[in-house]
This record gives C-alpha cells, structure tokens and sequence, in this order.
C-alpha cells in the first residue's frame, strides 16, 4: 500500500470512528417515517421539505449580519454570564401535593409542573445535567437540582412544545416511560418518543 493510499484509507477510518458516536446515539431521536411522515407531509403548513410559518418570519432579526453575530457569541466574553455561586431554590415535594390543589411548579428553565383539576401535567421536562446529546456540551450551572424522573409521580399528561434539547431530553424520556399517560407533542416530534420506547400515547 502506497503513501497516498494509506493516508486516504487512515483519512477515512478516523471520519468514520469520529462520526460514528453521533450516527448511533439515541438521543439524536428518529425523523418521521411510514404513516407519521405522510401526517407532517399533509400539514398545510408543510411545503418543500419543511414547515413554513403561518406569517412572513425572518430567519434572523439581529443587526449585524449571521456570521458577525455568531462570531460575537462564541468570541465574546461576557462578564456574569454564570452564576458566581449555586442559586437557592425551594423544592416542592411534587408526590405530595394533595391531587385536588391547582399548582404550577416551575422545574428550571422550560420545564414545569401543573397540576389542574386533578390531572398532572408535565411540560418539557429536562431532568439531566446537560441539555444535549452528549454530556460535555451545554452543562446546567452547578447546584443541587432536586427534581429527577425517579422523584415523579404518575403523569397523566406530558406536553412537549419541540425537539430542541432544552426541551426534549432523552435521557429524561427513557426514565419517565413507565409513568405518562398521554403525550402532546407537535408534528414529527412523536417519532423522537417512539423510538425511544413510548407507544402511541
């Protein structure tokens, strides 16, 4: 084996080691297939591959052009932009609040908890200590963050608005399995819960 052929085959083999974490991790979710692709593709607001906003959105509404502005969030150093110490919090101890009393809990960022004329509802729930596929990106700020999947109690309805990580969790999906009722999720995100286990809810 030649030099340049060597290199080509060594180019290829370190793409494909570096590539295939992120082809075979779960929490990229699945993209509709079979009879939930033809329910997104039959959406009136679905048109050329993607779905298109009711009025007129622009992509990006900044001064300064996409790349300027991007240039300037991941150069930029901003003073404060974590917190200098754990931020308090109060925990409500959800699996014992009486069933009958309306509550909402706000559980970080996105994620709440509503409790409403006796139902348990449970909104993009985000209960890892990162909000992404992989564990070194997007960490939470340090603290003692009491809400996890274990501690829940039977949900009788979980809303998720959309499948960005901050909002829709892998890991939290897995563990909270065995408690939800029913889902709400909008076009094409069900796919994500189905492969990751959940039936038709």
């Amino acid at each position: 084996m030649n030099r340049v052929t060597f290199s080509v085959v060594a180019i290829m083999l370190l793409a494909a080691a570096t590539t295939l974490p992120f082809v075979l991790n779960a929490g990229f979710g699945k993209a509709p297939q079979g009879a939930q692709l033809s329910q997104v593709e039959a959406s009136p607001h679905y048109r050329d591959g993607q779905f298109h906003n009711q009025l007129p959105t622009p992509g990006f509404t900044g001064q300064k052009n996409m790349l300027a502005a991007w240039w300037d969030f991941l150069m930029t150093k901003r003073e404060n932009a974590r917190p200098a110490q754990p931020l308090p919090l109060v925990k409500t101890d959800l699996a014992t609040l009486p069933l009958g009393q309306d509550v909402m809990v706000w559980l970080g960022h996105s994620s709440w908890y509503l409790q409403l004329a006796g139902k348990r509802i449970l909104i993009d729930p985000v209960f890892s200590d990162y909000a992404a596929p992989f564990s070194f990106i997007n960490k939470a700020f340090p603290g003692d963050y009491p809400w996890r999947a274990e501690g829940m109690p039977e949900i009788d309805l979980l809303i998720i608005s959309h499948d960005h990580y901050d909002h829709l969790d892998y890991a939290t999906i897995r563990a909270l399995l065995p408690k939800i009722k029913r889902v709400i999720t909008p076009l094409g995100v069900g796919s994500h819960l189905r492969y990751w286990g959940m039936d038709g809810r």
